[in-house]
């Protein structure tokens, strides 16, 4: 909200729904065009803002703490450099930042209240382009990464969460942000998550992601390979730059670095390390996630920004968490705290999820979790036995799969005929072992009798791909029906 005179009760000083701020983009358009707007510091008024210091500095424009002289309290406003004021082409995606956020109406959104400049003043002046938005007395999130260092997943799924709501009612109303980053989400005193700086966002209705003068809007190491390589933003491209988002809170570095060109082409060829390769840390739920969130092709994202942060919630729930507004609040208050008390909780979680796993036979899973668990108490008994277990379990499944390739090798020595094989990481899986009964047919190349042996569970334990099913069924279905209704014979 915006900030208050803590000595003044007028009830004028109450929030007031937002103007109507694309009527008068006009008048302010063919200003700039003809005449070149003052140059503002603080202490000047722009119409009824009085100008205090300055408090932040984008690529476009100048933000000043400000007073609403009428309505007498604190606001933001946000000042285009006068260079870029004399364009049009600017001034228009200046205040498009107005009319797209001006009718969003969401907790984590910031408001705007007004939108002005580009009229005559005494002496002939003009005052540059402006727009007054809440006040946000509190820091950014590229700011507590740079601070605090990679947060907890289950933090990183609650912020998600939030930016993810934010979106989906931006997303309902036609709008893409086209920006989405760190840096553009204010964190405000009691920790309410904020998404801001829609400057570059667009209606879907409107077209064009390159302005006339051919430069791409938005931020390279955020952005999706559609809008790196100049094609239309939707909402899909923000779903992708939430992505990159989330990565880097989650691990502390960005998906892609280097200089613009460098990142826009490793962007395109989608040559991403996975969050929990980089940082184990993160475990495989969010690492997944994120992953899915950045896939090149715009089909493979999420079908949506809600369907996101229902997922995001349930992977904070599942850590031990509840309702991200409030763990929020309890986290931006005092970090290091924070981590220190949730940590055990996150970890029981962990080790509970990767026991199942481990009942379940999903040895690349319970192997992941391990991962995690150690890298955030590697001290920890519980965490100890479960990594002890996963190795052991590594171990047996390695001896299980020799002895199975080595009994298909002695099948096929004895005139057994291989149906199926596939391969998994570096090594050949057998998928089916045909045994001839050479007693029914006319030698080992007959495949109307016999039994079927397949692999089950010999499979690389760091490899998460199963043997395929298909594979399996198709070499039963050549082998006749025979071999279908004895069933295969399961190695233990």
């Amino acid at each position: 909200m915006g900030a208050e005179d803590p000595n003044d009760t007028d009830p004028a000083v109450a929030d007031t729904r937002a103007p109507d701020v694309g009527a008068d983009l006009g008048s302010t358009e063919k200003a700039a065009t003809t005449r070149a707007p003052r140059s503002v510091r603080s202490g000047d008024v722009l119409g009824r803002y009085e100008l205090a210091e300055e408090i932040g500095e984008g690529g476009m424009a100048t933000v000043f703490r400000a007073r609403d002289r009428e309505l007498r309290r604190e606001v933001a406003v946000k000042v285009l450099f006068p260079h870029l004021a004399r364009r049009v082409e600017i001034v228009r995606r200046f205040h498009r930042e107005a009319r797209a956020a001006a009718g969003l109406e969401h907790a984590n959104i910031l408001r705007i209240y007004d939108v002005g400049g580009g009229e005559p003043i005494g002496g002939g002046e003009i005052d540059p382009p402006y727009i007054v938005m809440e006040l946000i007395r509190g820091r950014t999130l590229l700011e507590e990464i740079e601070q605090h260092g990679a947060m907890l997943s289950e933090i990183v799924a609650c912020i998600g969460a939030l930016l993810a709501e934010a979106l989906a009612a931006a997303h309902a109303a036609l709008i893409v942000h086209r920006d989405i980053k760190p840096s553009n989400v204010l964190i405000a005193p009691g920790g309410r998550l904020l998404l801001a700086d829609f400057g570059v966002a667009r209606l879907e209705t409107e077209t064009s992601l390159i302005t006339r003068t051919g430069a791409l809007l938005g931020t390279p190491a955020y952005m999706s390979p559609e809008q790196s390589t100049g094609d239309t933003a939707t909402a899909k491209s923000d779903l992708y730059s939430l992505g990159a988002t989330l990565y880097q809170l989650a691990t502390g570095a960005l998906p892609y670095s280097g200089s613009p060109a460098k990142v826009m082409s490793l962007i395109a060829s989608g040559t991403l390390v996975s969050p929990e390769r980089r940082r184990p840390a993160v475990g495989p739920d969010l690492s997944k996630l994120i992953e899915r969130l950045m896939a090149i092709d715009p089909e493979a994202r999420p079908a949506s920004a809600s369907v996101i942060a229902g997922e995001l919630r349930a992977l904070a729930v599942t850590g031990g968490l509840g309702d991200p507004t409030d763990e929020l609040a309890a986290y931006f208050a005092d970090p290091a705290g924070f981590v220190k008390t949730c940590t055990p909780k996150v970890v029981t979680a962990v080790v509970t999820a990767a026991e199942r796993a481990i009942t379940e036979a999903r040895l690349p899973r319970a192997i992941a979790l391990a991962d995690r668990a150690s890298a955030l108490t590697p001290d920890d008994p519980a965490v100890t036995t479960l990594v002890r277990r996963v190795t052991e379990g590594g171990r047996a499944s390695r001896r299980r799969r020799l002895a199975v390739i080595g009994l298909a090798t002695a099948v096929l020595a004895a005139g057994g005929t291989a149906l199926g094989m596939q391969l998994v990481g570096s090594e050949p899986e057998i998928a089916a072992v045909v045994v001839s009964d050479a007693s029914a047919g006319d030698g080992p190349g007959d495949r109307s009798d016999g039994a079927v042996l397949w692999i089950d569970g010999a499979v690389d334990p760091l490899d998460a791909s199963p043997l395929d099913p298909g594979l399996r069924d198709a070499a039963i279905a050549d082998a006749g029906p025979r071999l279908r209704d004895a069933g295969p014979v399961r190695l233990a």
